[in-house]
């Protein structure tokens, strides 16, 4: 019983391990991540299609006027460099 108890813990632990170490930093993401974080976190499909291209490395270098240019606006691209650098 103790066994099964201390392999369940074992268990939990490291799949606690994976699901917060495992995250891709946003320089490393690729395009698809990007459009995709876009799309679901900041509720922008549009601008997420107009940035297909961006991966996460240019992403971290954009500007609020870059994302304008994307169709975001002012404040919606204030919230996107905010978020990307935080």
């Amino acid at each position: 019983m103790e066994a099964c108890l201390l392999l369940l813990l074992l268990l939990l632990l490291a799949q606690s391990a994976s699901s917060t170490g495992g995250a891709v930093p946003i320089g490393e993401w690729s395009p698809e991540e990007v459009a995709q974080w876009l799309h679901e976190t900041m509720g922008l499909p549009a601008v997420a299609e107009a940035a297909a291209h961006i991966d996460g490395e240019k992403a971290l270098e954009m500007g609020k006027g870059e994302w304008r240019e994307l169709g975001a606006s002012g404040l919606k691209s204030a919230k996107i460099v905010g978020a990307i650098r935080a």
